[in-house]
């Protein structure tokens, strides 16, 4: 009974490849060469639109998304914009502290924070955007206005 744990523990590590003598195995397999090709599509840009502070070298990452005609872009430092698909042509923009009264601004964003940190989403007539006070937003997508906020139990990503 008394040596019963240690058999068991034994047995259960002698499973381990701890104990393996490949460990330092290598794999060598080369990257197949790139084959030539042919260009069959010449790509334009149509447009070209800055949007706010970007979120540098962190894991943010803000995707645009499309409804209809409209492109929905948000930035790290808060910006959340509405433009023409066709031309860029800004339809509305909106600051995300401008949803917090004065004193819950200075609570929910601090100095060198992101403000928004997670979307941009789009379904019915609503676009939707995460923050660093730890709250999604909802927003119109024909003016946006505010439509709800909701607490999260931490920010959103």
């Amino acid at each position: 009974m008394k040596y019963s744990g240690l058999i068991v523990l034994l047995l259960v590590l002698s499973g381990c490849s701890w104990f393996s003598k490949d460990d330092k195995e290598v794999d060598s397999t080369e990257p197949a060469k790139l084959l030539p090709f042919e260009q069959e599509v010449t790509l334009k840009s149509l447009w070209s639109k800055s949007i706010g502070k970007g979120a540098d070298d962190k894991a943010i990452r803000l995707v645009p998304a499309l409804a209809g005609s409209r492109v929905f872009v948000a930035s790290a430092d808060g910006n959340i914009m509405a433009l023409q698909s066709s031309d860029g042509r800004e339809i509305w923009k909106v600051r995300v502290e401008e949803f917090y009264p004065e004193d819950e601004r200075k609570q929910a964003f601090g100095k060198d924070v992101d403000v928004v940190t997670g979307g941009i989403g789009v379904g019915g007539d609503m676009l939707a955007v995460g923050t660093a006070a730890g709250e999604i937003l909802a927003l119109n997508q024909s003016d946006g206005s505010l439509a709800w906020r909701s607490r999260t139990t931490s920010e959103v990503l």
